[in-house]
């Protein structure tokens, strides 16, 4: 019984080992493609300043800018009642503060959900002909989003 027990415990933390590489494998892997444009959600924004969590988003949207992924960033987002700003206008202004070109930038302040923004922005980008990538890291967004606008899944 003890060899069972201890045959037991030594599966379950290899198992745990397993798993844990695998995670830090894959969350290390750079699997960025080329695509017309980058498209940044947004999220909280305090009259005109990005919250933490949009400054990282919008952070690493200027990243992949910089390094070739796209000519073009789409900042999606509505205001809620009360705020001066949409979240997208703040989120253009804070990229351009930071560096990324004007004509870089594109605001599409409509929506206070995920599936509004991204209607909003499948509008703007079909009417400039480009395609969003990123499809494979959000596909419960995306897949719905894709079927609507005639698009097709990843």
């Amino acid at each position: 019984m003890r060899r069972f027990m201890l045959l037991a415990f030594l599966l379950g933390v290899g198992w745990l080992l397993y798993v844990a590489v695998r995670v830090e494998v894959a969350g290390r892997r750079d699997d960025v493609v080329r695509s017309d444009a980058i498209v940044v959600l947004g999220t909280a924004q305090y009259q005109g300043t990005p919250s933490p969590v949009f400054q990282s988003r919008l952070d690493h949207a200027a990243d992949l800018y910089r390094r070739g992924v796209a000519p073009l960033i789409v900042v999606a987002g509505g205001k809620q009642e009360g705020d001066l700003y949409t979240e997208a206008v703040a989120g253009t202004h804070y990229l351009e503060a930071n560096g990324v070109p004007k004509e870089a930038l594109l605001a599409v302040a409509e929506g206070n959900d995920t599936f509004t923004s991204l209607r909003g922005v499948a509008r703007e980008l079909r009417e400039r002909r480009a395609a969003i990538g990123g499809a494979r890291q959000r596909p419960q967004a995306y897949l719905p989003f894709a079927r609507s606008n005639g698009w097709p899944a990843p």
